[in-house]
């Protein structure tokens, strides 16, 4: 009701007299309400963990003010930390790809069960061994879909040579596009123009038409086209 309330709680204290103990004082535990060293009770960790997951660390302090919890940004983050992890279980399909831990610096191995769409595992890194290595302890994975980036091949292929390997469905849709770019740019080039206007009358010169959407894709397309035009 918008009042501060603190809970005082009152435990038992045993002390061990054996001298080679290492831990001397044993407290009375409360598994119901609170976990060991916590200083938020369980009812109001598992908010902090929901608020978490639906928003991010400063975004879930301003809604735990909101809502009368105040929490810090890095306790909504360390609270998701201490969400148990699910087992990882048989993992028949499974894609490997990079993801970034430090967003241009420091990049690692994303691991999901494209059969349950959930991940399984984050690795350290994207080098070929640590691919390599995961794979080999789940001699069960009979499906890897993967980048065409070296790493993945050489760890897909050494870690479950027994596995199918298939491109992923980002780079099939990617060399889908390209291939229907260049056809249309080939269509393009080949098709008369029937409302042409007649030669003597000066035409500015246009760029190389292109079916691209993002300005990075058009120049990439401009220099190829450029090309097939040189070789026309």
């Amino acid at each position: 009701m918008g009042r501060p309330i603190r809970l005082v709680l009152s435990v038992k204290k045993f002390f061990c007299r054996v001298p080679e103990c290492p831990r001397k004082i044993f407290t009375e535990r409360l598994p119901d309400l609170i976990e060991v060293s916590w200083r938020l009770t369980k009812r109001l960790r598992e908010a902090v963990q929901e608020i978490g997951f639906a928003t991010c660390g400063k975004g879930g302090e301003r809604l735990g003010d909101k809502l009368a919890m105040g929490v810090s940004d890095a306790t909504v983050l360390w609270s998701l930390f201490l969400v148990p992890l699910p087992e990882v279980g048989q993992v028949h399909v499974v894609g490997v790809d990079d993801w970034s831990w430090r967003r241009g610096k420091r990049f690692g191995s994303i691991l999901v069960n494209l059969e349950t769409h959930k991940i399984v595992d984050l690795l350290a890194d994207r080098e070929a061994e640590s691919v390599r290595a995961w794979l080999a302890a789940h001699p069960e994975v009979d499906v890897v879909s993967r980048d065409r980036g070296g790493c993945s091949i050489d760890g897909a292929t050494q870690g479950a040579p027994q596995a199918t390997q298939v491109a992923d469905r980002w780079h099939i849709l990617s060399n889908l596009g390209d291939a229907v770019e260049e056809f249309l740019i080939r269509a393009h080039i080949r098709l008369d123009d029937a409302g042409a206007k007649p030669e003597k009358e000066h035409v500015p010169d246009k760029p190389l038409s292109s079916f691209s959407a993002t300005p990075a894709c058009q120049r990439k397309s401009q220099a190829r086209l450029a090309t097939q035009m040189e070789t026309l």
